[in-house]
């Protein structure tokens, strides 16, 4: 009586079935027949292990290669919008990451003004009015 205190209430319940119901419920298997049995779930695990990898490359190649196309689209945008920088700033610019270029660029202050400058004319063609106007005596 002492004995059945001292065990844990879950292993009571769940005590050993008498002689004639465990000839009932069981089957006695045999160690090659165990060994079957687990090569046959080993082989299943190993074949959908296989299935797994062979879907995570193909969907890793997939994503790789929607990277590359948004880069090349990422960097022909980036090329269009340094057209009108000065050198001096693409170069320091072709120095930074793709996206960081970009977003340097997204911004509208960053951007060179729209407005148009006249160019500077150069010496060869001289200035139209650079002589003053002849003074004309009247007395």
């Amino acid at each position: 009586m002492i004995d059945e205190l001292d065990q844990d209430p879950q292993e009571l319940q769940t005590s050993e079935p008498t002689g004639t119901d465990q000839a009932k419920n069981s089957k006695v298997f045999t160690q090659s027949e165990v060994d079957k049995i687990v090569k046959e779930r080993l082989d299943r695990e190993k074949a959908n292990t296989r299935k797994a990898a062979s879907e995570q490359e193909e969907y890793r190649n997939g994503i790789s290669n929607q990277i590359a196309q948004y880069e090349t689209i990422i960097q022909k945008v980036v090329e269009a919008k340094m057209v009108e920088m000065p050198d001096n700033l693409k170069t320091l610019l072709g120095k930074l990451p793709l996206l960081e270029q970009m977003e340097y660029l997204s911004d509208e202050k960053n951007l060179p003004s729209r407005k148009m400058i006249p160019v500077t004319p150069k010496e060869s063609e001289g200035v139209l009015n650079t002589k003053a106007p002849k003074k004309i005596k009247l007395f």
